[in-house]
């Protein structure tokens, strides 16, 4: 195992023994796999990050083998799948920060991710669909800029308020 990758490396692990190696597929399971709040893999974008490393690294060496080619734009396609899914999910919960990181990793994995990913819109034009994730980059950035700004006044201002209520009850 590569202990550099913290999460992935049994990923790592099984894509240097496929160079070398067949793989098959047991139809019958041979492990059973436990579920519980305190597993490492509940941190998805990291392993996810991981994966996408390890991948990035296998395509820039060189090979022949153009099913190998095609095997990891696959995998750049599916990244910035999951990484628009991922922004989608945290710009619905608020999280703007998270949203805006994640829609940037979509669209350097995938410049033409929001054309893959965006099937139907109110808008049918596809140079939208195209520009979406692109624009949802910048409004995530301005949202998680502008309501940290607020927060922080908002904050400020209940500490004050509530420092000249106790100097008035002295």
């Amino acid at each position: 195992f590569n202990t550099s990758y913290k999460l992935a490396n049994d990923y790592e692990f099984y894509l240097r023994l496929a160079k070398t190696h067949e793989i098959v597929l047991l139809a019958e399971p041979l492990f059973r796999y436990k579920w519980h709040s305190r597993r490492a893999s509940w941190d998805v974008a990291k392993m996810f990050h991981e994966v996408r490393e390890i991948a990035q690294s296998y395509a820039d060496q060189p090979s022949e083998d153009h099913d190998q080619k095609n095997n990891l734009k696959k995998v750049h396609y599916k990244s910035a799948q999951y990484y628009y899914f991922l922004a989608s999910e945290a710009y619905q919960f608020k999280n703007y920060g998270s949203a805006a990181w994640f829609y940037f990793r979509a669209v350097t994995y995938d410049p033409l991710v929001g054309d893959r990913m965006v099937k139907w819109s109110y808008f049918q034009n596809g140079s939208y669909r195209i520009l979406r994730p692109y624009l949802a980059v910048v409004v995530s950035s301005f949202l998680f800029i502008f309501y940290g700004v607020i927060g922080k006044i908002l904050e400020t201002l209940f500490v004050h308020e509530k420092r000249i209520g106790e100097i008035k009850t002295k």
